[in-house]
């Protein structure tokens, strides 16, 4: 072989060699580029807020008189202005726990005018029997506020709730019983 033919094969294993290096380089590089498995960050997936509503008015210590109009006034968070609103109202009873008397049922609108009833249920004796001596006597007779959103698909059942922080009262004329 003369010096001519072996230079030309020289010359050919460079290229091939060289070739071979820049398409080792490219590839390295480009799997670089693009994050293997273990580098790829799944999707941030924040759950859904909860539901709250919370009593702004009468949240306690407030004096109410028997058939005045006074406003309720609530927030709520992740509730729809059509979500029902059940309003009421519950005694303090010694040494019991009662049901509560309905104002209304509403949407979701943040406030309602009340107009407090005729009469105020008769007051707590020490053993917890309830009276009124005579029947109309003046008494102020301490109750709770309470907000109930009510949810009305049946499959997701979930009503959130809230109670006043303490007791308003309410004044006016008594009758005995409930």
């Amino acid at each position: 072989m003369n010096q001519k033919g072996f230079a030309n094969i020289v010359l050919i294993v460079l290229v091939v060699l060289l070739a071979g290096a820049l398409g080792y380089v490219t590839f390295v590089k480009k799997s670089s580029e693009q994050p293997s498995q273990s580098q790829v960050t799944p999707p941030t997936v924040t759950p859904p807020s909860k539901p709250s509503i919370s009593i702004i008015f009468p949240n306690g210590g407030e004096n109410f008189e028997t058939e005045k109009p006074y406003t309720i006034k609530w927030g709520s968070s992740n509730l729809s202005p059509s979500t029902k609103i059940r309003i009421g109202y519950k005694p303090v009873i010694a040494n019991s726990e009662s049901g509560s008397f309905e104002i209304i049922t509403t949407t979701n609108t943040g406030s309602f005018v009340w107009k407090t009833p005729k009469t105020v249920s008769g007051f707590n004796t020490p053993n917890g029997a309830t009276w009124c001596n005579p029947s109309g006597t003046r008494v102020t007779r301490q109750y709770y506020l309470e907000v109930i959103a009510l949810n009305q698909d049946p499959q997701n059942y979930l009503a959130v709730s809230d109670r006043s922080d303490a007791t308003f009262n309410l004044t006016g004329p008594c009758f005995e019983g409930f």
